[in-house]
Order: structure tokens, then sequence, then C-alpha cells
């Protein structure tokens, strides 16, 4: 597969634009473990246009991360075009476009996702970004706004002719938000349109190598993408790319192995923020890894886990862990 002169082999793995978890540290973990391409937090168009400098900061990117895709978000033409240029200048390998994002604040106001509800103005933001900027541009969307509003079909050939390189689809509608499960048919139909010709990267629901294995095979994708199953498990990259390769199961990790990543992420959370604010922020990864399930009388652990305010008193719990036989 390939976006624009990039390859990226016969069965490539992204990580997924997750906002508060795509930091610099979290991205660079996942490229070590086997992800494909990495991808910023999303940024806002008019944050960007306004060079706030928190949002100019979600540019940071490092070489070790290539190929890395920094994603914009955002509804009006002008600043679209205008933050595709900025983004261009911190020199990633690929700019997305966010046309995805349920939550309210975004979709709500008319971005994101909220931009399957006027299609013409996806399309002309989509034509004027990929006429600002030489490096590939893709996009990431859903199947439609909701149940009776499935336009992904019909929207990819569209998005195809604007002159994008690749598109990602979430395989829910804005309405699902993250419940339920995500349709892979309505991606496999995408993929298999005779006349869609850009690469299609399916997304929704992979959580381990056999199904990452089975969107291949099933339904044709070119490549897979991993948002929320790398929550406090990053090392699922390497699990996926050593089955994708190999065809076997990637012996268990230990763990021991296992908690020493989260003591990584961390450490690389408070170096990057401070003690106060990194723990605040690995709290996430904290409750979604799955490193912790069948520890008996867990729940007061995990309690004072999340609790926990400084690196002393997280790792001191830490210690106190043994996993089940």
């Amino acid at each position: 597969m390939k976006i624009g002169t990039i390859d990226l082999g016969r069965f490539p793995v992204f990580l997924a634009p997750m906002e508060d978890v795509t930091d610099p540290a979290f991205r660079l973990m996942c490229k070590r473990f086997g992800a494909s391409v990495v991808c910023t937090e999303f940024v806002s168009s008019d944050a960007l246009v306004r060079a706030v400098n928190k949002t100019r900061r979600k540019l940071e990117i490092s070489d070790e991360e290539r190929p890395v895709a920094v994603q914009i978000y955002g509804k009006e033409v002008d600043a679209m075009t205008a933050a595709a240029r900025i983004v261009e200048q911190a020199r990633p390998d690929i700019l997305d476009i966010n046309f995805g994002c349920p939550v309210r604040k975004v979709a709500g106001k008319g971005a994101g996702a909220g931009l399957l509800r006027d299609i013409p103005r996806m399309l002309e933001i989509t034509r004027s970004v990929v006429d600002a900027v030489k490096i590939p541009v893709t996009v990431k969307t859903r199947l439609g706004w909701d149940d009776d509003s499935k336009v992904i079909v019909d929207l990819a050939e569209r998005l195809q002719d604007c002159g994008i390189a690749a598109l990602t689809v979430h395989g829910r509608t804005r309405a699902q938000l993250y419940t339920g499960r995500a349709d892979w048919t309505w991606i496999g139909r995408v993929k298999n349109n005779p006349r869609l010709h850009i690469p299609v990267i399916g997304n929704g629901d992979i959580t381990s190598p056999q199904g990452a294995r089975e969107c291949f095979d099933r339904y044709g994708v070119d490549a897979v993408m991993i948002g929320r199953g790398s929550i406090g498990r990053p090392w699922i990259f390497k699990e996926v790319s050593h089955y994708l390769e190999t065809g076997e199961v990637l012996a268990p990790l230990s763990f021991e192995w296992q908690l020493d990543v989260l003591r990584r992420e961390v450490i690389d959370s408070v170096a990057r923020l401070d003690e106060r604010r990194g723990i605040i922020h690995i709290r996430r990864h904290l409750a979604a890894t799955p490193l912790f399930k069948g520890i008996p009388n867990f729940r007061e652990v995990r309690i004072a886990m999340l609790r926990a305010e400084s690196v002393g008193e997280l790792f001191r719990i830490f210690q106190s862990l043994t996993p089940t036989a």
C-alpha cells in the first residue's frame, strides 16, 4: 500500500489520532512497537490560524516517528486551507482531515462528523486543502450522520475526485458515537467499489491480532487503524504486526514487561508536562489497560491508583501488584 510515494508494505497498521492520547511520547512508543503510521492529536484550524501556543505545540513531530500524519479539523474553508499551509511547514509526511469526530463540541458546531450533514462544504474544504499543499492529503470520516443517512460509498468516490490520497472509514455513524459495534460490512462496500482506486483504511473495534487479520482478509482493506485498543496497551502494535507478518501469535508478554511499559508512559508523561498534570494525563491509560484484569480485589487498588498524586506513590502501587497464575 502507498500513500503518495510512501510505501507502507502489505499489512500497514495505523495509530488513530486521539485527543489527549496521541502525544509525541505515546506516538513514538507505538511506532517502536510496530505502528506503520502514527498521527497527532487533532488540531483546530481556527486555533492554528490564531497562533494559539497550545495548538501550535501539537505540530511538534520527530524524525523517529516517520511516517507521521498531522490531523486538522474545522468547518470554514479559508481557515482549513490556511491551517493546511501552516501544517505543511511542520514537515509531516501526511496531512489528514478530520470529518469523523462525533463529540458535541466539534460535530455540534459543524466540524468533524458535523460535516456529514453538509457534504458540499466537506467537499469544498477537501478540494481547497488538497490544492493548497504538496504533501499527500487523506480524510478520516464515518459511515454517515445516522442509520438513515449512510452515505459513505458515494461520499468516498466524491472525496477521491477531490484528490485525496487515501480514505479512513470508521465503521460507525455519528449518532452511534462510540457505542455498539463498528459495521465493517460498509467499510467492505467502500473498498470493493470498482470505481474507487485510492487506498481504504478500516477503523473500529480492532483489539486483537486475529481481528486485524480478519479485517484484511474479509473486507479487503489496504490498512487497519487502531485507536482505543491501544490506550493502556501500546504493545498491541507489537502483537498485531507479529501476527500479520508470521501468521503466529506472539509469545505472551510478561506481566512485568507490560508493567514496565506503563511505568515508561508515566515517566514520559510527567517529563512532558509536570508531575501533577502528567499523572492526571496518564490516568486514562491506567484505567483502560487490560493488564490488571483478573487481579484479585483489584477495585480498591484501582481507586488508589487513579487517586495517586505522585510518581512515587503510583510506582509503589505498581510494585504491590502481582498477576494471577
